[in-house]
């Protein structure tokens, strides 16, 4: 029980801190392989936490989310994880990234043009974050 309410803290803290947009020492990769998109978290150049959507295969970045062009950032916590979701006018999408006892961690994108949903797993693909 100690070692799963620790994982649980740790999770928090990684989450917290990577998704307010201030990563502190978290950095790493996720795939999503229905799209070969890979999502990443780390410090841009003046330190600052940022999410890149970029192509697995060529690395062409797709979109970067920062602090400033973000909207409606919220943090929860619920039976499944912890998560953190917000709103992109340049994307027309809603992103909720929920961690669980894992490195992978799931992705819910809601389509502002469309009621269908979209869930996936994406997968670690390497870095620093110690989510386990």
């Amino acid at each position: 029980m100690k070692k799963l309410i620790a994982l649980v803290a740790v999770a928090i803290v990684g989450i917290v801190g990577a998704f307010a947009f201030d990563v502190g020492t978290l950095s790493g990769s996720w795939l999503d392989s229905n799209w070969d998109a890979v999502y990443t978290i780390k410090k841009n150049t003046n330190g600052e936490g940022m999410i890149q959507i970029s192509d697995a295969k060529t690395g062409a970045i797709y979109a970067t989310f920062t602090d400033a062009n973000v909207q409606d950032p919220t943090l929860s916590a619920g039976l499944s994880g912890v998560s953190f979701t917000f709103h992109s006018k340049k994307t027309c999408r809603t992103y909720t990234f929920t961690a669980g006892l894992s490195k992978d961690l799931t992705l819910n994108i809601d389509r502002d043009w469309t009621d269908e949903p979209y869930e996936v797993t994406i997968t670690w693909n390497g870095g620093d974050a110690d989510l386990e």
